[in-house]
């Protein structure tokens, strides 16, 4: 008779598709979040649309106090809505932030107290706080950074892109290729500090196990005279840490700096080639301006 052995039970992976499993547990402030996001987003996009426009009625129709009243009227109609979106997506991101946080802690512990000896044996717990600290307070960043500038950043842009392509086709595409290039150049300066984060994060890990080991067996440290090699061993495990994250932290603060420098670099092109199509009559000076 053919015996059969009981396959081990599978671990869930702790994955993206795991993280939405408790984000949809606050699915209402996550859509919210989103929605209110999109919005403030597509009113922001419309207000250098806007000046552009006040912009030419000026310069064809001269200061006329009523259509300028309206026209700032409208303006600050849409600066109003996209305050106050903006203020609902940073409260319902926030929300979902902590809400999601510390439910994965709540979890990761549960399940921390159910693992047998054995494990504690196999990783030590000091590293295994060190590293569940670095790893939710990652998490903790993805959810407030992503809800809060997930939904107005795609809205914003489609937006954007839409005006802006019924004023100057060919500037609004070299404005955006000058974009996507610099984009996807500082996506892959990230992905090359992802292993370095994770040495730090190892280190930071190294660190924390000999704290623990050390605390809890101060005892015997002293009766067998250990001190100053435990102390010797620390130095040398906080110097390689340092460096790690010196290395790390010599290479992050650059790419920080991408953004505002990709930032600089669309606004000088758009100045040299929207000037260009200015001084030649090809879009009236309310157009340039919506570029900028």
């Amino acid at each position: 008779m053919a015996t059969t052995t009981a396959s081990p039970p599978v671990q869930r992976r702790a994955d993206m598709r795991w993280l939405w499993s408790f984000i949809a547990q606050h699915r209402f402030a996550a859509i919210m979040a989103i929605v209110t996001g999109a919005i403030g987003g597509i009113a922001q996009a419309f207000e250098p649309y806007l000046v552009g426009i006040i912009i030419d009625n000026i310069t064809q129709e001269g200061v006329v106090m009523e259509h300028l009243t309206r026209d700032i009227g409208i303006l600050f109609g849409f600066s109003l809505v996209g305050v106050v979106m903006f203020f609902g997506q940073r409260f319902y991101s926030g929300q979902v932030a902590y809400a999601v946080h510390y439910d994965i802690r709540k979890t990761v512990f549960d399940n921390m107290v159910t693992l047998d000896q054995s494990f504690y044996k196999q990783y030590a717990t000091g590293d295994l706080i060190s590293r569940m600290y670095s790893d939710l307070n990652w998490v903790w960043r993805l959810l407030a950074l992503g809800f809060n500038r997930g939904g107005n950043a795609i809205a914003g842009f489609i937006m954007t892109f839409i005006l802006l392509a019924t004023v100057d086709l060919r500037l609004t595409i070299v404005a955006f290729i000058v974009l996507t290039i610099s984009t996807a150049f500082q996506m892959r300066a990230g992905l090359y500090l992802v292993p370095v984060s994770e040495r730090v994060q190892d280190q930071a890990g190294v660190i924390s196990a000999l704290v623990q080991d050390t605390v809890s067996g101060i005892q015997t440290l002293k009766s067998f005279g250990k001190e100053e090699q435990a102390s010797k061993k620390f130095l040398e495990e906080n110097k390689e840490f340092r460096q790690r994250w010196l290395f790390f932290k010599r290479r992050n603060e650059p790419v920080g700096m991408l953004p505002q420098m990709i930032s600089y670099l669309t606004q000088g092109i758009i100045v040299l080639f929207g000037g260009m199509l200015a001084v030649n009559g090809e879009i009236t000076i309310g157009n340039f301006a919506q570029f900028l």
